[in-house]
C-alpha cells in the first residue's frame, strides 16, 4: 500500500482488511471527496442567477489560433549565426498567435468603431452551444470527473470559413460573447472560455472539439529536474532527476544528496521557511548555523554532531559520519509569488500548485476566482503541508490539497480557477427553483448510496515510513511507533449508520495535509456530521441559460413533494448537459 502515497481508503486500516474492503487509489473528480447530508451546502452567498439571460440574445466566437506564416524576419543570417539560410535569404521563427472572429449567430457587417472594426463577421454559430461537465459520475464522488467536453459546430455550406484551415488549432483559446442583436459586438459580455484540441473540417460545417481551461493543469507540477552538474544541480548520478517540491508542513521527509563529497542533502527546489528536524536514524541533530550560499554551507566548519542550514535554498550538511536515512521535518517554501508569503494554509498551497511554477501554470492575476480562494482562507486556516518528491500533475496535486477537507477545484465558464468545499446542511442555499418552472421536465432519482459509518483523518502524515531497524538504537519505542507509521489518525464515528446500513463504510482520509491531531479531529467531526445520512443523484431538464454557473452551488426544489422530497429540498448541481437545443438537463445531489 506504501506506493500509492495520495489516495482516499473506504473502509478499514491495513491490518484489519477483509473482503469488504474497497479501494479508490485515487482522488475523485474536481478533488470532491465523501458525499453530501440532506441538503449539501457547498457554497454560502451564491448570487440568483437569471437564468432567462440568453434569451433574446446572439453569440459571437473570438478565437486565438496561430497563424503559421506570422512572426519577425531576421534577415540574412540564421538563428546563432548559422550562415545556411532557406531560399528566399530570410530567416524567422513562425507561428505568432493572431486574435480573429470566426462566427457569430448573425453574420454582419461592423462599424468602424466596433471591435472588431470594418469587418465582415461570417453567420451560422449556433446561439445555444453543445458542452457537457460534471464534478463526477453516479453518486459516489470518487468516481473520476468528466472534464467539461462538446464542440462548437459554425455552418458552413458555400465554404465560406475555409480559410479557417490555414491556422494550427490546437490548444487555441476561444471565448463566446453574448449580446443584444444589432449592437456593437465590444459592449457584449464573454460568457464562456474554452481552449480547442481541433478543427475538424467538413464541406457544410467546421467544428471546434471543446475542453476548459483545466487541461493546462494536467501538466506537471513543474519542469525542474538536477543537470548533475554539481552544487546545487547535484551530482552527476542525480541528472535527469526530479526537484523535491515541499510545501507547508512536512513530516519525515526524505531529502536528496546532492552531494556525496559535501555530504550536502536538499529536501526542496526553491527556499524554505523553517528547518524543525534534522534527523539521522531518528535522532534529531542540533542546527549549528544557517549560511546564504551553497558553496559557504560546503565550506563551513560544522561542530561534530551538529548540521549546517541553508534555507535559501532548502540545504541542509551534518557532521557525522552516514550510517542511517536522513529525513527532515520542514515548513517549505518562503519564496515571495504574485507579492504573496510562502504559503501555510490550504488556499495558500492551492493557489502556489496552480500559479508559481511550471510553463503550464495559471496566471495569478487574471485566472484566479479571488472569492473562492478567501473564502476557503477564512473557513480552513489550519495549519498544513505537503511533500511532493515524485512528479505529479498539477491537477492531481490540486486534488490532494482539495480531498482532505471535502473540497473540489474547477475552471468556471468565464476561465477563472475556484475552489470550494461541502458547508454544514445548516447554511442553506439562497437559489429557490420552484417545480415546473424555467421549463422544468420531471426530478427523477438517478442514484442512491449508503452513508458514512465513519470518517478517519490522517494528521502528521509520514512521507517515508522507517522500520525499526532503519533508526539508531537510541531511539525510543514511541518515537520508533511513530515513524514507522503512514499516518496518525484522528476519528469521528455514528454507530447507529452501521447498523442501519449493511453496506455503509468507514472512510479514511490518507494525506490530508494537517499538522495538529486537534484540526483533524475537529474536520473529521465536521465531515462526519454532513455525510451520516444517505445520499441520491437527481436529474432534470431546464430551458435556462446554458451558461448559467450553477455547478457546486446549491439550489432548493421547491413544491416537489415526491419521492421524499419533501417541501422543500436543497440539492448540489454536479452535472451540466446543454446539448445545443433550448434545453439543459442538471444532475443534483443531495
Amino acid at each position: 500500500m506504501s506506493d500509492i502515497p495520495y489516495r482516499f481508503q473506504y473502509d478499514y486500516p491495513p491490518e484489519q482488511l477483509d473482503s469488504r474492503t474497497t479501494y479508490a487509489d485515487f482522488f475523485p473528480p474536481l478533488g470532491q471527496f465523501g458525499g453530501p447530508g440532506q441538503p449539501w451546502p457547498l457554497a454560502y452567498g451564491v448570487a440568483p442567477l437569471d437564468f432567462g439571460a440568453y434569451r433574446d440574445r446572439d453569440l459571437l466566437l473570438v478565437a486565438e489560433p496561430v497563424d503559421p506564416e506570422s512572426g519577425p524576419t531576421l534577415g540574412l543570417f540564421a538563428p546563432l549565426g548559422d550562415l545556411s539560410h532557406p531560399e528566399g535569404g530570410e530567416w524567422g521563427w513562425k507561428g505568432g498567435k493572431v486574435v480573429i472572429y470566426p462566427a457569430a449567430t448573425v453574420g454582419r457587417s461592423t462599424s468602424n468603431d466596433d471591435t472588431p472594426a470594418a469587418i465582415y463577421v461570417h453567420g451560422g454559430l449556433p446561439a445555444s452551444p453543445n458542452f457537457a461537465s460534471s464534478l463526477f459520475d453516479g453518486v459516489d464522488p470518487l468516481t473520476r470527473s468528466r472534464p467539461t467536453v462538446g464542440e462548437i459546430e459554425i455552418l458552413d455550406p458555400s465554404g465560406e470559413l475555409d480559410w479557417l484551415l490555414d491556422y494550427v488549432w490546437d490548444g487555441a483559446r476561444l471565448s463566446l460573447k453574448r449580446g443584444r442583436r444589432g449592437t456593437n459586438f465590444s459592449t457584449w459580455e464573454t460568457v464562456a472560455r474554452f481552449t480547442t484540441s481541433g478543427l475538424v473540417p467538413a464541406l457544410d460545417a467546421k467544428r471546434f472539439a471543446l475542453r476548459d481551461l483545466g487541461w493546462q493543469l494536467q501538466g506537471p507540477l513543474h519542469g525542474e529536474h538536477y543537470k548533475g552538474t554539481g552544487g546545487l544541480e547535484g551530482d552527476a548520478g542525480q541528472a535527469g532527476r526530479w526537484k523535491p517540491w515541499a510545501l507547508g508542513w512536512c513530516f519525515n521527509a526524505e531529502p536528496v544528496l546532492l552531494s556525496a563529497a559535501d555530504q550536502v542533502f536538499q529536501w526542496s527546489l526553491g527556499s524554505s521557511q523553517s528547518l524543525l528536524a534534522f534527523k539521522h536514524g531518528g535522532v534529531v541533530l542540533p542546527v549549528h548555523a544557517d549560511y546564504p550560499t551553497y558553496e559557504a554551507l560546503a565550506a563551513a566548519s560544522i561542530p561534530s554532531g551538529h548540521v549546517g542550514t541553508c534555507l535559501a535554498h532548502s540545504l541542509a550538511r551534518p557532521n557525522i559520519t552516514l550510517q542511517y536515512g536522513i529525513r527532515v521535518d520542514v515548513i517549505g517554501d518562503a519564496d515571495i509569488a504574485y507579492g504573496h508569503p510562502g504559503p501555510t494554509t490550504r488556499a495558500a498551497i492551492a493557489r502556489r500548485i496552480a500559479t508559481a511554477r511550471g510553463v503550464n501554470r495559471l496566471d495569478d492575476t487574471a485566472d484566479i476566482d479571488m472569492t473562492g480562494f478567501n473564502r476557503l482562507e477564512i473557513r480552513h486556516a489550519a495549519p498544513v503541508g505537503w511533500y511532493f518528491g515524485e512528479e505529479i500533475s498539477k491537477a492531481d496535486a490540486l486534488d490532494l490539497v482539495m480531498a482532505g477537507i471535502l473540497g473540489w477545484w474547477r475552471i468556471r465558464p468565464d476561465g477563472l480557477l475556484t475552489v470550494g468545499f461541502v458547508e454544514s446542511p445548516s447554511i442553506g442555499s439562497s437559489l429557490s427553483i420552484a417545480y415546473r418552472e424555467e421549463g422544468m421536465g420531471e426530478p427523477r432519482v438517478v442514484a442512491i448510496g449508503a452513508p458514512r459509518a465513519g470518517t478517519a483523518m490522517s494528521w502528521r502524515t509520514n512521507n517515508t515510513p522507517q522500520d525499526r531497524d532503519e533508526l539508531a538504537p537510541s531511539v525510543d519505542d514511541a518515537t520508533a511507533e511513530i515513524l514507522s507509521q503512514e499516518s496518525r489518525w484522528a476519528t469521528a464515528a455514528s454507530p447507529a449508520v452501521a447498523t442501519l446500513w449493511p453496506t455503509a463504510r468507514t472512510a479514511f482520509v490518507a494525506n490530508s495535509g494537517f499538522w495538529n491531531e486537534a484540526d483533524a479531529a475537529l474536520e473529521a467531526a465536521r465531515q462526519q456530521g454532513i455525510l451520516d445520512v444517505p445520499r441520491k443523484r437527481w436529474q432534470w431538464p431546464m430551458k435556462v441559460d446554458p451558461y448559467a454557473d450553477l455547478l457546486g452551488s446549491v439550489a432548493t426544489l421547491t413544491g416537489f413533494d415526491r419521492l421524499a422530497a419533501g417541501a422543500a429540498l436543497p440539492l448540489l448541481a454536479i452535472g451540466i448537459d446543454a446539448q445545443g437545443a433550448d434545453e439543459v438537463i442538471f444532475d443534483w445531489w443531495g
